[in-house]
């Protein structure tokens, strides 16, 4: 049986009103563990960069485990980050691309636990990509959720969190119940719908905790498969379009004076972890 929408609603239901939190409460407890995802450029967008090039291949554990060697060799600050070795690639920024645009596209078990816990370390410090879990033909279509309303994210987590018991502990289990198929259904959605840096960080864990045993109850965000590895299109050709006319392309642009201005301030000796 694949988790349905109706399954989502069903949680929320079987909650209650004794068991809701406010989005007031949700937006208190953002900071708990200092879990902030950023947003960014398609991936496809950032691995053409020449400074951190990268491919989304989900079924190369070589390149991957190459990239968690080389992102273990770095400090997780600002300054690796924004490093740039003799032939001017930032090889931990890279590094983190490997890792992050992995993790967020391919199936959940493609990276090891430790490999996700790295991205979780860096993510304030290195910059984000944005890209979609690949689309299954098996697996029904998310709920559409409302990012600005924690509450449903909430009462997903604790329908989890009161009855299931994690992955890699004793007697681990879950999504065995409907209240337990939608609860995961709905921190899924929020996990793949919403910025990272709104969701709550223990909300992020307890979805890693419990996917194992709950990955016949994923769905779909996208309507059909698609490459990871291409820029959108319409940046393409705005882009094209926009060098030929001599304009700048704004978002890249910021992106890369934003980058600029980090790499001045590390090699004036200012560090922004200090900061």
């Amino acid at each position: 049986m694949k988790a349905t929408l109706p399954l989502a609603l069903f949680v929320l239901g079987e909650l209650g009103e004794a068991r809701a939190y406010s989005t007031a409460k949700a937006h208190r407890r953002l900071g708990d563990d200092g879990h902030h995802h950023s947003g960014g450029l398609a991936c496809g967008c950032e691995a053409k960069e020449t400074d951190h090039p990268f491919l989304i291949d989900c079924n190369d554990g070589a390149r991957i485990a190459t990239a968690e060697t080389r992102l273990q060799a770095c400090d997780a600050t600002d300054a690796a980050c924004s490093a740039v070795n003799a032939e001017g690639v930032m090889e931990c920024q890279q590094a983190f691309f490997i890792l992050q645009a992995h993790h967020d596209n391919c199936e959940h078990d493609t990276l090891s636990k430790a490999q996700e816990k790295m991205i979780h370390d860096y993510e304030d410090h290195c910059l984000n990509c944005v890209v979609p879990r690949q689309y299954v033909p098996s697996h029904p279509k998310c709920p559409t959720v409302n990012c600005d309303d924690l509450s449903p994210a909430i009462l997903g987590f604790e329908a989890l969190n009161s009855t299931c018991v994690a992955h890699g502990l004793p007697g681990a289990t879950c999504c065995t119940t409907v209240a337990q198929q939608g609860g995961f259904e709905i921190i899924y959605s929020y996990h793949e719908q919403c910025p990272h840096d709104v969701v709550p960080g223990y909300i992020e864990q307890g979805l890693h905790d419990y996917e194992h045993d709950c990955e016949a109850y994923l769905c779909n965000n996208v309507d059909e498969a698609f490459n990871p590895n291409e820029c959108p299109t319409s940046e393409e050709e705005w882009q094209r379009l926009a060098t030929a006319a001599g304009w700048i392309n704004c978002h890249k642009a910021a992106t890369s004076m934003a980058r600029r201005s980090r790499r001045l301030r590390v090699s004036a000796g200012v560090n922004d972890d200090d900061e």
